[in-house]
């Protein structure tokens, strides 16, 4: 079945939360260990990009260059000025790029043997860092350049301030693009750590969210809609506070927020050592059966329990 109905779709997250809370305290080692090595990284980075600067233009000149650049920002939604943060942002960010795909690897081997290691997503991290990193680059480009366009674009007929309808136009235009090209790209990692190179799992990506749009979208936007009720206490509930606060006593206030505060830290860790490695067993699960890898998913095995190493 490489279509999508709501059995499919239940059977789809059943199947990514199921091994995502089988394997927690897998993801929750491995995602630790490799976000450590992930912040060393971008250390890294920026020594190797700040330190040959400061050698060229010494301290004062590169304090002079943000302090300008900072002022650009504060005046106007400048295109150019964007476009030179993302290009100075790509490269801190690639490190993260591999660690998302490195999830992929672990979803990989749960959905082939029900189970991964805390090494199991180094070995990914090293073995596949840098199409890696390029795919996450190019989906980066994919997914923000169009609306990065769309946004200087705007500026420039419309000037510095969007308001209005051109404003609720361009939000929602982008937002549908967003939704739109997370599908398109979601196949991208799972193609990396099949062996595809690059431009070859870029290409695969959208042949399979075009040819089986229900399957792969379905899935994507599940994901994205329980991640979206997850979080909108943290952002409603204060904005609808927000009338009412001077007529509001200081003791519920303290009350509301502190429990929000817990319920966002709760969700927070739900949300990165769950739902995530839910999303991407369930986005590897899809993957493998539309490209036709034989895949078998248990029968009966609906416990939980919770093991260091899958089934073990």
């Amino acid at each position: 079945m490489k279509h999508s109905n709501p059995t499919v779709l239940k059977e789809d997250l059943k199947t990514g939360f199921r091994y995502a809370v089988k394997n927690i305290i897998s993801f929750i080692l491995g995602m630790i260990g490799v976000l450590i090595v992930t912040g060393i990284m971008m250390l890294l980075v920026a020594i190797l990009i700040f330190i040959p600067l400061i050698l060229l233009v010494g301290i004062p000149g590169l304090s002079q260059f943000f302090q300008a650049f900072g002022a650009i920002m504060e005046q106007s939604f400048n295109p150019a000025a964007i476009s030179l943060i993302v290009l100075l942002v790509i490269p801190f960010i690639s490190p993260v790029f591999v660690a998302v795909g490195a999830l992929f690897g672990m979803a990989r081997e749960i959905v082939e043997s029900e189970g991964t290691s805390v090494q199991g997503v180094f070995t990914w991290y090293r073995s596949r860092f840098l199409p890696l990193a390029a795919a996450g680059i190019i989906m980066f480009g994919i997914i923000f350049g169009p609306i990065g366009l769309l946004f200087g674009i705007g500026w420039i007929t419309l000037g510095n301030t969007i308001i209005g309808l051109p404003s609720a136009i361009i939000v929602a235009v982008s937002t549908a693009w967003i939704m739109i090209s997370l599908g398109l790209t979601s196949m991208i990692f799972p193609g990396i750590i099949d062996g595809l190179p690059v431009l070859e799992a870029v290409k695969n990506s959208f042949e399979l969210g075009t040819k089986y749009f229900d399957r792969v979208f379905s899935t994507i936007l599940s994901y994205i809609g329980i991640i979206g009720i997850m979080t909108s206490p943290t952002v409603l509930i204060p904005f609808s506070m927000v009338d009412s606060l001077p007529n509001t006593m200081p003791g519920p206030i303290v009350g509301i927020m502190a429990g929000l505060g817990i319920f966002t830290f709760v969700g927070f860790f739900v949300i990165l050592f769950v739902v995530i490695p839910a999303l991407a067993i369930s986005t590897t699960k899809v993957y493998m059966i539309l490209t036709s890898n034989g895949i078998s998913e248990p029968e009966g095995n609906d416990d939980f329990d919770v093991s260091i190493v899958g089934g073990v």
